[in-house]
């Protein structure tokens, strides 16, 4: 049996099993994650990768996040999940850029 993130791999889309594994697993973060995957909000820099949120930009590393959710649960929130599931189907947008330069100009 495989586990969700290998399906995932192996299928290259979110197949309604996996979506449906995801929301029993994840709940309303999942359903947001998934949201956030099918609207291309993900982008992964050189150094980092990023969720396009509707008010701010939320830096994903590893499993830290710089969301208000992650900093007050410590735990998974939507856009590590998002990135999660991004990477194993290979949807986001590759930019060939230093996402903290970018931030230094702004």
């Amino acid at each position: 049996m495989t586990d969700l993130w290998e399906e995932l791999r192996l299928t290259g889309f979110l197949s309604p099993q996996c979506r449906e594994k995801i929301a029993r697993k994840y709940g309303k973060r999942g359903e947001k994650a998934m949201k956030l995957v099918e609207e291309g909000k993900i982008r992964r820099y050189n150094d980092f990768f990023v969720v396009k949120g509707t008010k701010e930009d939320h830096i994903v590393e590893s499993d830290f996040c710089t969301c208000r959710d992650f900093q007050r649960r410590g735990a998974v929130c939507a856009h590590i999940l998002a990135i999660n599931i991004a990477s194993a189907i290979s949807s986001f947008v590759e930019i060939d850029q230093w996402y903290q330069d970018i931030y230094r100009e702004t």
